[in-house]
Parts: structure tokens; sequence; C-alpha cells
């Protein structure tokens, strides 16, 4: 994570085919290093698969990679997975609130407006994945998982 602006994260090449490389990232809880992570549900390793679509050079299954976006594309993920999910939850809340008088049909109404938008963005994912570009390079860190 050296420079400003960019996301950098390690990984190994999990397959290869003429179109796409799907690359395997260990993505980590801020907390995993601490010494309570053992009592504490909050520290947690998730594996990651992220498929480049666009690269140069040879690459081979195995392989520690680096993958590389800004940061502005880490913006706009977590304002398509987080921020507006939110807005359009707190808004039906709001409007339901003022329309109704029944709490139960507002919070009814709160979850169908959050289902049917993860619902939508994942139906449009491929137009979501198009928009993103990651860049890979060979890896300078021999040891990332050893």
């Amino acid at each position: 994570m050296g420079n400003s602006g960019i996301i950098c994260h390690s990984g190994i090449i999990k397959s290869i085919d003429n179109q796409h490389i799907i690359v395997t990232v260990l993505s980590q809880a801020a907390c995993v290093s601490c010494h309570a992570k053992g009592a504490c549900s909050a520290a947690d390793i998730q594996e990651k698969e992220i498929e480049i679509t666009k690269w140069q050079g040879e690459y081979t299954q195995g392989e520690r990679v680096e993958i590389i976006s800004n940061n502005s594309q880490g913006f706009r993920a977590v304002f398509l997975a987080y921020v507006l999910p939110l807005i359009l939850m707190v808004t039906e809340l709001v409007i339901g609130s003022i329309a109704t008088d029944n709490e139960v049909i507002t919070a009814i109404g709160a979850l169908i407006i959050l289902c049917a938008y993860y619902f939508m963005l994942y139906l449009f994912r491929q137009n979501v994945m198009k928009s993103m570009k990651f860049e890979l390079r060979k890896s300078a860190k021999l040891n990332q998982y050893e």
C-alpha cells in the first residue's frame, strides 16, 4: 500500500485461460494481528477471488502476483456495496414512517428495497465488473503466504 492513491493486494494465481486470470487474495481484518483475536469474533481472514481480464506478460498458475487498482475504484465499490443501500433503506424508513403509522410495514418495505437493490446489483454485476479495472504485476514479495 505504499503509493498514495493506489490500492495493492498480494495474491496467488488460481487459474489461467485465454480470457481471464483468477487471483486468490487473502483479505484480513485490521485486528487479525491482535493478541486477543482468539477470543474475539471480529478478527477474520477471508479468501477472495479477483478476475483479471486484461494483462500483459506471462503468468503461471500458483505464481505470486500483486493486484493494483486506484482509490477511486475502492471508494466506488464501498459506495455501491454499503453507502447507496444505506441511503435507500433510510429514505424508505423516513418516507414509510411519514406515510404510515405501521412500523412493521415500514421495516418490511425497507428490507424489500434492500433485497431488490442487491438483486439488481447482482444482475448488473458484469457491467460493474467491466468498469472496475485491475492491473496485474509480478510480486516483489516471495514469501507472502508462507
